[in-house]
């Protein structure tokens, strides 16, 4: 995936070049006598940052000029040709996120021991890894070379946390000022420019649910189908979180969200095609509400985010259990009897003996 780092990614962001990190050997890059190390500062004259740039400006190009800085900090240029579509055979150095500068009530990190490993306290907030990997970023603080970057290299779609769309309220989620927080010209110039947001809500009972929680919504399906989907997920708290602003998230408050949400996603689903908002699994489950179909998600566009993953489980676990079960008889069939000793017991989801397991018996592996 990518290398987290626990202090900010200002020097690989600022310095020029991508380092290689290893070369196929027979490859164009070996054959070009590029090694580990080195690294590529400049293709056809456009300064290169990391590998996405790399990809960006290679990307079609037969004739090329790369200018390297050599391990032993001498600089070459190598002019040469490919063949369309050619692999360099080379691998890049990861990229490092750039960090989050707001300090938002609800940040996971404020959850983690303080013994935690590291890298659970890295907050990134980087565009790139919102394109590579759907992580959220809320764009308080991207900066005007980012924007740019995200329109000429197409890096759609940008996972955008929203929260709320009224100012005082996201303002106070991420502990910013207004004007900071406010992102509606940000978002303006990458829809207007074709790129895709997914959005996200944490929702912090008594804080941005209610009132708050419907404008958003309503907000950002007008947008629709430019702002592509929106993830409602549950605060996340645990006995290390301190903050007293935030309320623990209960099984009456996830039906409330319940029957103020459904309705208005039988509202989208008639007016925009889908349901557009989607609520994170646990909600569900603290509800003690049945998890939705598989039509309900559509072609799961929040799944990363916990929407939708238990689902999947379970759909995938009944056609595991229909393909078994169809094993078992075909088995049975063959052999013309039983086998008592080839039946076992098995543990099942509260609720769902009925739909998953319409067999009787289950053959063990």
């Amino acid at each position: 995936m990518y290398e987290f780092a626990v202090t900010p990614a200002v020097t690989q962001l600022r310095r020029q070049g991508v380092t290689i990190t290893d070369v196929s050997l027979g490859s164009l890059g070996d054959e070009l006598d590029l090694r580990p190390s080195d690294r590529i500062v400049r293709v056809n004259g456009r300064v290169i940052r990391d590998y996405l740039d790399f990809r960006f400006q290679t990307a079609g190009e037969t004739e090329l000029i790369f200018q390297v800085k050599k391990a032993d900090g001498e600089t070459h240029e190598i002019e040469f040709n490919r063949d369309e579509g050619e692999d360099f055979g080379l691998e890049f150095e990861q990229i490092i996120p750039r960090q989050c500068a707001n300090e938002c009530i609800f940040c996971f990190c404020k959850g983690n021991p303080a013994d935690a490993r590291p890298s659970l306290f890295v907050r990134d907030e980087d565009i790139r890894l919102s394109f590579l990997y759907g992580n959220y970023t809320t764009l308080t603080s991207i900066t005007g070379d980012e924007m740019r970057r995200i329109l000429e290299q197409r890096l759609s779609p940008q996972y955008v946390s929203i929260h709320a769309t009224d100012l005082k309220t996201r303002a106070y989620l991420l502990g910013v000022d207004e004007s900071r927080a406010d992102i509606s010209d940000k978002l303006r110039n990458l829809l207007d420019n074709g790129i895709e947001i997914h959005a996200q809500v944490v929702l912090c009972p008594g804080i941005n649910d209610g009132a708050v929680l419907e404008k958003t919504l309503r907000d950002l399906a007008a947008e629709f189908p430019r702002v592509a989907s929106v993830a409602i997920v549950p605060v996340a708290l645990t006995r290390y979180n301190r903050d007293e602003r935030l309320t623990p998230v209960t099984p009456e408050f996830c039906r409330n969200v319940l029957r103020e949400i459904e309705p208005l996603q039988r509202e989208f689903r008639r007016t925009l095609g889908n349901r557009f908002a989607f609520l994170g699994d646990e909600i569900y489950l603290k509800a003690g509400a049945e998890i939705p179909s598989r039509r309900h998600y559509g072609n799961y566009p929040q799944i990363e985010d916990g929407v939708g993953m238990i689902r999947t489980f379970l759909d995938g676990f009944d056609r595991l259990i229909r393909g078994r079960s169809g094993d078992v008889r075909n088995k049975e069939n063959a052999a013309g009897s039983r086998d008592p000793r080839t039946h076992k017991s098995a543990i099942v989801p509260k609720n769902r003996s009925a739909e998953l397991f319409s067999a009787a018996d289950i053959q063990a592996g």
